[in-house]
């Protein structure tokens, strides 16, 4: 059981970087454009 947690948990925070990297990029690129997300 403590594996599949942890497993699950590394998926998350995989994810969880994933978007933030999107976002992070999107920010970079488009300088002059606002990107909402919510």
């Amino acid at each position: 059981m403590a594996e599949a947690d942890t497993a699950d948990l590394l998926i998350d925070l995989y994810a969880a970087g994933l978007d933030v990297a999107v976002i992070a990029k999107a920010h970079q690129g488009e300088k002059g454009i606002k990107i909402n997300w919510n």
